[in-house]
């Protein structure tokens, strides 16, 4: 009967909305409860089974061709929601360990366990190919986020965040390396967390680079030159990276571990973008008190340690490029090396995820980084969909176009113009190719950044591949 209930729980809302209403009732037990709590969890992170197999067997062939160095066709490769699916089911291994024997589960167990192994060395490749730099930006996308967890309706915040702010950032989080071991994200995520970075975070993010060189000034720049020779950009850089790495860990021994978000202060970020509330501060700030108290928290009040996630990051890069700039004048010999991006005036309080990036773009001093190269062999993504669909539009505007020219031709139809037009706008078809057609058909600024996209990702990287065929022999198959 139990093999029954399970088998029916699998992937069942209306069931899971019934074990929900039934948590309520007061009379039950701590043991009915937990196994009420037990049971709607599996019947929640299950659902997706009719896809499952098909999925993890995709998801197989292309490990398998990346390690093979072979392409995966695009109607092979799988979407965020797919790759969700997945690790929800290794989430409920543990709960359907103790109903493994029964038909139902055990057949499903075995395969869960099969793919929580391809999920480890897809992680680990993932970390042994990832090229992070001390103070990397981490952008969470809200709709990666929410097809990667199936939540398919924003919450009231991620609202506020998408239609109000017009930014698709909900979280913002810090990339900190420490003594060569794996990168950490670092963010306040409910409260201050820092642990390696998952795939599956690199997946639903932007990342961005930082690049204090940019911030120089005017004689910083002529003094880096002298000092540092053709490399003085990544030299200055790594001294940025270095007071990265100094500020974390400095701060995660003094109180980091204190930090709480807290989604009063979002909120209150968010109302800045008004008129009558706005991003400023009345007085002018001392960078140089403000980040000693970001990481050398000795003494910090309980508000001080009310921190929304891209507040904490605008400190944390202020107080490097403050410690930055104390190191680089001087070995430089000058008075001031780097500029600070934000306003002595602004409200560290109140920047929120767009504001952050909006301001680092401003001064030109971040760049997005490349995708994980795992990540755009095996997913898809619309660009190339997209792609897809305009070549195939590009190839019969075309053949329709030469049909057109040999009809004004043939039939000898009046009008010199309307042929002349015909004549040279198939002939550019030809003459400039598919993306020429692309340009002169469709007439839109995304077609070129579709096409760019295409050409950037859909080339192989023949070392990666190489590399991470030498490396696999080496990987562990635990969790990292």
């Amino acid at each position: 009967m139990l093999n029954n209930f399970l088998e029916f729980s699998f992937s069942n809302k209306d069931l899971n909305n019934q074990l929900t209403s039934l948590l309520k009732n007061q009379a039950l037990s701590i043991e009915e409860k937990t196994t009420i709590e037990e049971l709607r969890y599996i019947s929640h992170k299950t659902t997706g089974i009719k896809d499952f197999k098909k999925i993890k067997e995709k998801f197989e062939s292309g490990i398998d061709k990346i390690q093979k160095n072979e392409s995966i066709p695009y109607e092979n490769q799988i979407t965020v929601r797919e790759y969700g699916i997945l690790s929800d089911f290794v989430k409920v291994k543990n709960k359907l360990k103790k109903y493994s024997d029964f038909n139902c589960v055990k057949e499903l167990y075995e395969q869960i366990v099969e793919v929580e192994k391809m999920l480890d060395l897809f992680e680990n490749i993932f970390l042994d190919e990832q090229k992070y730099k001390n103070g990397d930006i981490v952008m969470y996308d809200i709709k990666l986020e929410n097809q990667f967890k199936n939540i398919k309706e924003f919450t009231k915040e991620q609202k506020g965040i998408w239609y109000f702010l017009g930014s698709k950032y909900a979280h913002a989080a810090q990339i900190n390396i420490s003594n060569g071991q794996a990168p950490k994200l670092s963010h306040v995520y409910g409260q201050y967390e820092s642990d390696i970075i998952k795939f599956q975070q690199a997946m639903f993010s932007d990342v961005y680079r930082f690049d204090a060189s940019k911030l120089l000034t005017k004689e910083g720049i002529e003094k880096a030159k002298e000092a540092f020779g053709e490399n003085w950009e990544e030299e200055v850089n790594k001294i940025y990276q270095k007071s990265q790495q100094e500020v974390y860990e400095t701060g995660l021994n003094s109180g980091f571990n204190n930090l709480e978000n807290s989604s009063q202060k979002r909120l209150q970020s968010g109302k800045a973008n008004l008129p009558f509330y706005g991003h400023k501060t009345k007085e002018e700030q001392d960078f140089k008190e403000l980040s000693e108290k970001f990481y050398q928290r000795d003494g910090a009040e309980v508000d001080d340690n009310i921190m929304i996630c891209s507040e904490f990051v605008t400190r944390s890069t202020i107080s490097s490029l403050v410690k930055s700039n104390e190191e680089l004048s001087k070995e430089l010999g000058i008075d001031n090396a780097l500029q600070i991006p934000f306003s002595k005036y602004e409200d560290l309080n109140k920047v929120h995820t767009q504001r952050l990036i909006d301001i680092l773009m401003e001064k030109e001093c971040i760049t997005q980084v490349r995708k994980p190269k795992i990540e755009i062999m095996l997913f898809k993504e619309p660009e190339k969909a997209h792609y897809k669909t305009i070549m195939n539009m590009t190839k019969i505007v075309e053949d329709q176009l030469r049909v057109f020219e040999d009809s004004v031709i043939d039939n000898q139809l009046p009008g010199q113009k309307h042929e002349k037009f015909l004549s040279t706008f198939a002939s550019t078809v030809r003459d400039s190719g598919v993306k020429g057609a692309i340009s002169d058909v469709v007439k839109h600024d995304k077609v070129h950044e579709i096409i760019k996209e295409h050409d950037d990702t859909i080339k192989r990287d023949d070392s990666f591949v190489q590399k991470s065929q030498q490396s696999r022999n080496n990987i562990p198959h635990g969790r990292v």
